[in-house]
């Protein structure tokens, strides 16, 4: 995962001429419902602590939820929050028939993280939290294609 990923796609999408016919929506992030519509509470204080930890130390009480090959920064719980708010905006949007389709170009990824532990740089799982926003505004069947 690397940021050049949605720079290839924006560009991709404007020389295609798809940016020039699409709305954007602005970041959110994501509230505290969304996320534990799917994550545990232990998990998104993990990230949180992540965060803000000065030492190794500050993460002890926390690392239960914590891949051994996750990273982070003093940004990395607000990006994870952005990601998987847009992301249920999105959702949220197409549901309500305000938009007829959509794809979110966020990160970080998130679509391994479980609901109790992350997984590398997946932090909060994006495309559960967007699932769970389409449930919660009036979606019947939500699927899922990752590939």
């Amino acid at each position: 995962e690397r940021p050049e990923r949605l720079k290839v796609i924006l560009a991709r999408l404007r020389t295609a001429g798809l940016l020039d016919v699409c709305d954007r929506l602005p970041p959110r992030e994501a509230t505290d419902e969304e996320l534990l519509a799917v994550h545990s509470p232990g998990m998104i204080a993990a990230i949180a602590a992540l965060s803000h930890a000065n030492s190794p130390s500050d993460l002890n009480q926390v690392a239960a939820h914590l891949s051994p090959d996750t990273l982070g920064n003093r940004y990395t719980y607000r990006a994870a929050r952005l990601a998987a708010g847009t992301a249920a905006e999105m959702a949220r949007q197409i549901v309500s028939g305000a938009a007829g389709s959509g794809m979110a170009l966020i990160r970080p990824m998130g679509h391994n993280a479980a609901a109790d532990s992350t997984d590398g740089g997946n932090y909060f799982n994006n495309v559960a939290v967007a699932a769970r926003a389409a449930q919660a505004a009036g979606a019947k069947r939500v699927m899922i294609i990752d590939w």
